[in-house]
C-alpha cells in the first residue's frame, strides 16, 4: 500500500497503517512529519533566462527531470527555477510574486527534500518539545517515558556496543527456517517475529458502515518500490527506489557476513516476490480515485478470509497476537489475500524467506548502531534527492513523537498552557461553519432534499481544536527503565499491541482523537465527521497573536475552511453526518456534483508542471475541491467585515503555501500525492474568485486571468 520506508511510526506498524488510512480516507491538509532519513539538499544548476511576463522559460535538463517549461506558470517549488532578478507581477504569477523573496532566502536544510512554511512552524514546536525532553526537573510517568526513549535513541555508545547483534540473531533464525511450516511458526510467534514482515497487517479501526463500532481491518505489506504500478512498468522513481534500497540492503547484510552477490540476490528475489503480489494490489492511482473507499469496503466473515488465504496461517497468527473472538473483518483487497494464499507454498519457501529477511533488515536498520543508521539515512537521501542529515536530537524527537504520541503530547501540554488558544480556535471554527452553512444554502444546483442533508451534516461536524480532553491510555503499564533503544521499541510495540487488541468487537469512543497534536497538520476525519485543528499547526503564517483579521483568515481560517470542505469533496461526500459510508444524495444532485468535479479535473489536466509532465487531475481533485470551497467560505465571512483588505488576505493565503522541493521529491509529489503542487494551490485557487481580480486589477490580458465560464468551483 505504501513504500516500506523507515518512518518514526514504523516502530509500531498498526499506528503507521492507521495513519495511512487517515491520509487516504480523510483528506490530510499536508503531511510534514519527519521520517527517519527523509529529505535534503538538491543540486542547483544555472537556468536559462525566463520570460518575466509569461512565467515560462527555455527548456533546461536537470538530471532525468526537465524542470522548466511550465504552463501557465513556472514550477516555483523548484529552487533552480527562481531567479533573484526575475520577480513577476502579481497579475502574472501570484504565488511567485508573493513568495519570491522567501524562495530566494531559503534553501533545503540538511536532511530535507522539501522545506515549507509548515516546516518553520514545526521547527518552533520541535524546539519547545525538545525542552520537555531535556528538562530534568519535570516529573510524571509521561515525562519518564518520553525522556527514556529520547535518551535511548541518542545513546550511541550503548547502541554501538550492541551493534548488529539483534539483527544478526533474527536474520540467522530466518535463514535457518526449513520449509513453510517453520516459517508459519515464526510468523505466529510475537517474540520471534518482531519487525519481520508478515504479508498481512491487521488492526482495529472504525467500521466504514457503522462508525460506532470497531472492526478488524486487514491490509497487505507495502512495497519497496513504492507504487504497485512500478512492478509492471518501472519509472525513474521506481529505478531510484530500487537502486537506493538494494545498496542499503547489501550494505546492512554485508555487516553480518553476507557477500555482495548473495545479498543482492536476496533483494532481487524479494522484488520478484513483491511483483507477484503487486499484480493484484491497488496502485497509487487506484488509491486516489473516488471509488477507492467502495473498493476497500469488503466486510467478510473471518472464516471466509482464512479460506481465501489458503495455507497462510491467518487465524493462528490472529490468535497468537491477541485478536480473539473476531467474526467479521474488513479486507481492503481480497485479491491480495487470495494471491498470498496461492504463493504461500512449500515451493516458494526460499522466496518467502528472502522477503522476510530483506524486509526485516530494512525495518530494523535505523534502530541499530551508528553505521547502520547512516546507511539507511543515505538510502532515503538518494530516494528523495536530499543530502546531509538532520540533527540527531531532531530525529530523536520525531521518533518519540511518532511512537509515544500520547505521552509526548501530554508532557508538552503540562509544560505549555494552550487553553486560550483552544478557546480562540474553537470560535473561529464555529464562525467558518456558520459561513459554510450560508454558502451551502445558496447553492442553486442542489435540490432542497440534498441541501437539507448537507446542512445537517455540516451542523453535526465535531470541532476538535488544539488538544483533546480525553486520551486513549495513561500508559501506566509501560516501563522503559534501563532498556536499550532496540528493547524500548519492542516494549512499546507490545504495549500498543495490547491496546489495539482490547478494541476487538468494541465500541468507538469518539472523544478520543487518535491524532498527534504536535504534528504541523490539520484533518477532516470522515468516520466521526470531525475537523481537527491541532496545536502543531498554530504558529508561523497560520496563527499569531496580533494577527489582523485578514491574516488570521488567510492563514488558519483557510485551513479550517479547507478541512470543513473535505466533508463535501468526492471522498467525504460518501459519508453521512454520523460518519457512516452511506449514500445521502439525490441521484441527480450527485451526477451534477460529479460533472462539476470532472470540469475541475479537466482544467488541472491541462496544466503543465514542467516540460513533458502534466498535472494529474484525478489524483488531486479532493484536495483541490477543499482548497477552493474553503476559500469561498472565508470570503463569505469577509463580505460582512467592513473595510476588509482582500489584497492582504490573498497574500497571506499565498504565504501559507511557500515551498521548495528537491526535484526528485517534486516528481513524487506530482505523481503520487493527493494535493496539488503548492504553487497551484495558490494560483488556481485564487483564480476562481472575483475578489482576487478586483484586489489586484487582473484583466483578460493578464496571465492570472481565467474567464468566468472556465472557472472550476465545485461548491
Amino acid at each position: 500500500m505504501m513504500k516500506r520506508k523507515r518512518m518514526a511510526v514504523l516502530l509500531e506498524e498498526k499506528k503507521m497503517k492507521k495513519r495511512v488510512l487517515a491520509m487516504l480516507l480523510s483528506g490530510v491538509l499536508l503531511a510534514t512529519s519527519a521520517c527517519g532519513g527523509t529529505t535534503g539538499d538538491t543540486t542547483q544548476e544555472e537556468a536559462t533566462e525566463e520570460t518575466a511576463d509569461s512565467g515560462e522559460s527555455a527548456e533546461e535538463e536537470t538530471g532525468d527531470i526537465v524542470t522548466t517549461g511550465g504552463i501557465p506558470w513556472l514550477d516555483s517549488n523548484l529552487k533552480e527555477n527562481i531567479k533573484e532578478d526575475v520577480k513577476p507581477d502579481e497579475k502574472e504569477d501570484f504565488h511567485l510574486a508573493v513568495n519570491h523573496d522567501w524562495l530566494m532566502e531559503n534553501d533545503l536544510p540538511d536532511g530535507y527534500a522539501s522545506y515549507t512554511t509548515f516546516d518553520g512552524v514545526a521547527d518552533a514546536i520541535r524546539d519547545k518539545a525538545e525542552a520537555v525532553l531535556t528538562d530534568e526537573t519535570l516529573t510524571g510517568h509521561d515525562v519518564e517515558l518520553v525522556q527514556s526513549y529520547y535518551n535511548a535513541f541518542l545513546d550511541w555508545d550503548a547502541r554501538n556496543e550492541i551493534g548488529m547483534a539483534p539483527a544478526e540473531e533474527v536474520v540467522q533464525e530466518i535463514q535457518g527456517l526449513s520449509g513453510i511450516g517453520e516459517i508459519s511458526e515464526l510468523l505466529c510467534d510475537p517474540e520471534r517475529s518482531f519487525r519481520v514482515p508478515s504479508f498481512v497487517n491487521v488492526g482495529n479501526e472504525v467500521s466504514l458502515n457503522d462508525s460506532t463500532k470497531y472492526m478488524l481491518w486487514m491490509d497487505g505489506d507495502g512495497f519497496i518500490l513504492g507504487d504497485a504500478a512500478e512492478y509492471g512498468k518501472r519509472t525513474e522513481m521506481g529505478d531510484r527506489n530500487y537502486d537506493a534500497y538494494k545498496k542499503e540492503v547489501v550494505a546492512l547484510l554485508g555487516r553480518i557476513g553476507f557477500d555482495e552477490t548473495e545479498a543482492g540476490k536476496l533483494f532481487d528475489d524479494t522484488i520478484d516476490f513483491e511483483g507477484k503480489l503487486a499484480e493484484v494490489s491497488y496502485t497509487s492511482s487506484d488509491q486516489m480515485a473516488s471509488d477507492y473507499i467502495e473498493k476497500i469496503n469488503n466486510v467478510m466473515p473471518l472464516s471466509d478470509v482464512t479460506t481465501l488465504a489458503s495455507e497462510y496461517p491467518l487465524e493462528q497468527r490472529l490468535e497468537a497476537f491477541g485478536y480473539t473472538g473476531v467474526e467479521d473483518c474488513l479486507v481492503t483487497n481480497p485479491d491480495y489475500v487470495k494471491r498470498l494464499g496461492e504463493l504461500y507454498t512449500e515451493e516458494n519457501a526460499e522466496a518467502i524467506k528472502a522477503y522476510m529477511l530483506v524486509g526485516y533488515i530494512m525495518n530494523v536498520g535505523y534502530s541499530l548502531d551508528r553505521e547502520a543508521y547512516e546507511i539507511c539515512y543515505e538510502a532515503e537521501n538518494e530516494v528523495d534527492g536530499s543530502s546531509g542529515m538532520k540533527p540527531d536530537e531532531d530525529e530523536a524527537f520525531n521518533t518519540v513523537r511518532g511512537v509515544l504520541t500520547e505521552p509526548m503530547d501530554r508532557a508538552y501540554l503540562a509544560k505549555y498552557d494552550a487553553t486560550k488558544m483552544k478557546q480562540q480556535v474553537t470560535g473561529i471554527c464555529e464562525d467558518v461553519i456558520a459561513a459554510y452553512r450560508k454558502m451551502l444554502d445558496e447553492e442553486d444546483w442542489l435540490s432542497d432534499e440534498t441541501k437539507e442533508r448537507a446542512i445537517e451534516k455540516l451542523d453535526a461536524i465535531t470541532i476538535n481544536a488544539v488538544y483533546p480532553e480525553k486520551w486513549e491510555s495513561d500508559y501506566a503499564g509501560l516501563d522503559l527503565d534501563g532498556a536499550s533503544y532496540y528493547e524500548c521499541a519492542k516494549r512499546i510495540s507490545d504495549f500498543k499491541q495490547t491496546l489495539d487488541t482490547a478494541k476487538t468487537n468494541g465500541t468507538v469512543d469518539k472523544e478520543i482523537w487518535g491524532f498527534d497534536i504536535l504534528e504541523t497538520n490539520a484533518y477532516y476525519y470522515p468516520n466521526n465527521n470531525s475537523i481537527n485543528i491541532i496545536l502543531g499547526i498554530l504558529g508561523g503564517a497560520f496563527y499569531q497573536d496580533g494577527f489582523s483579521e485578514e491574516e488570521l483568515y488567510g492563514g488558519i481560517g483557510s485551513v479550517i475552511g479547507h478541512e470543513i470542505s473535505h466533508a463535501f469533496d468526492t471522498n467525504g461526500a460518501q459519508y453521512d453526518k454520523d460518519g457512516n459510508f452511506a449514500d445521502w444524495w439525490e441521484k441527480e444532485d450527485y451526477d451534477a456534483f460529479g460533472k462539476r468535479a470532472d470540469k475541475l479535473v479537466d482544467y488541472y489536466d491541462g496544466i503543465t508542471a514542467w516540460e513533458g509532465q502534466n498535472v494529474i487531475g484525478t489524483n488531486i481533485k479532493t484536495e483541490a475541491i477543499a482548497d477552493m470551497a474553503g476559500m469561498k467560505a472565508i470570503l463569505r465571512i469577509a463580505q460582512d467585515i467592513d473595510g476588509f483588505d482582500y489584497g492582504k488576505f490573498f497574500k497571506q493565503y499565498a504565504t501559507v503555501w511557500a515551498r521548495i522541493d528537491a526535484r526528485e521529491k517534486e516528481y513524487e509529489y506530482l505523481t503520487q500525492d493527493t494535493h496539488p503542487l503548492h504553487f497551484l494551490r495558490t494560483n488556481v485557487t485564487v483564480q476562481q474568485f472575483d475578489e482576487f481580480y478586483d484586489a489586484f486589477g487582473v484583466t483578460e490580458s493578464d496571465n492570472m486571468y481565467l474567464a468566468p465560464e472556465k472557472r472550476i468551483l465545485v461548491w
